[in-house]
């Protein structure tokens, strides 16, 4: 006699949850990003947020990624603060070896990319955990960032050597494949797939104009906030301010290290929410299979 599912008891099951051990059909069992098999009553059990039954909007993932990263602010704090730290010390650096113009951009962009991909994993494996209901300590978000470092780092090369090759080829197809690579980071940050490029290509699909209204609006509010920031440089500096200039490079610096924390918990929304849908289409489609799964 074949395991039949608790719900529906007329189908047959699908595995067992990983929570309670109860039996599930393929109509009411979800799946977490670690592949983890769940019943439907317990998946909700760990979704405390609502995030991870929410379709992707430019606004809704703001929220989502606000109401992620609220419960994480003593541990965001202190990193923006060590991150804008470390940035304005490998700037001072590169500026020190008086190379060229082109050369200082590379070996900062080389400089900077380590701990971009060390900041941002940390945060979206503190987030992830907040949105399955199982958060993380520090310490433990850190260990599991060292195993998972290296994956991360290689996968954000990949995808910025293809858009690089792309943008080169032509200026369109660059961009296509920039938003169809948007969530790479936190797919590859949470361990969810063998290959995130892949799998961020899939979840994509049908929805770069929306990932490009988001683009759109982080580049205005950065463009703005650096505008603001440049502005009061200069009365600060006309004015005679004592340390202005030092005050306004870590203020510049500030901003950058803010959009390096800030991304991840919105790219992460962003995971989630594509996903859903994805999700959401493809059981639509399962009817047929579930009638095929029905005990005679």
């Amino acid at each position: 006699m074949p395991a039949l599912c608790a719900l529906h008891p007329e189908l047959r099951s699908a595995g067992t949850c990983t929570r309670c051990g109860a039996f599930a059909c393929a109509e009411c069992s979800r799946h977490d990003e670690e592949h983890d098999f769940y019943c439907a009553t317990c998946f909700g059990q760990l979704d405390p947020f609502g995030v991870l039954r929410r379709p992707y909007t430019v606004f809704g993932s703001a929220k989502v990624a606000w109401a992620l990263a609220r419960p994480s602010f003593p541990v965001l704090a202190p990193l923006l603060a060590v991150l804008t730290g470390l940035l304005w010390g490998l700037h001072e650096l590169v500026a020190t070896l008086a190379l060229g113009k082109m050369s200082a951009t590379c070996l900062q962009a080389a400089l900077d990319t380590p701990f971009q991909v060390f900041t941002g994993t940390v945060i979206v494996l503190l987030l992830s955990a907040n949105a399955r209901g199982k958060p993380l300590s520090t310490v433990a978000a850190f260990r599991q960032m060292r195993r998972r470092f290296w994956n991360v780092f290689f996968a954000k090369w990949r995808a910025n050597f293809v858009v690089g090759l792309h943008l080169v080829l032509l200026v369109i197809p660059g961009v296509l494949k920039a938003l169809s690579y948007s969530v790479v980071f936190p797919l590859a940050a949470t361990n969810s797939f063998d290959d995130p490029l892949d799998e961020s290509q899939r979840l994509t699909r049908g929805r770069r104009g929306s990932v490009l209204g988001s683009y759109a609006i982080l580049f205005l509010v950065v463009g703005v906030v650096t505008r603001l920031e440049g502005g009061l440089g200069r009365l600060m500096v006309g004015g005679g301010m004592p340390f202005a200039k030092l005050i306004v490079g870590i203020g510049a610096i500030a901003i950058s290290a803010l959009v390096v924390v800030a991304w991840p918990p919105y790219a992460l929304a962003m995971m989630y929410g594509l996903r859903y849908e994805k999700a959401e289409a493809e059981r639509s489609l399962a009817p047929p299979i579930i009638d095929a799964l029905k005990v005679a």
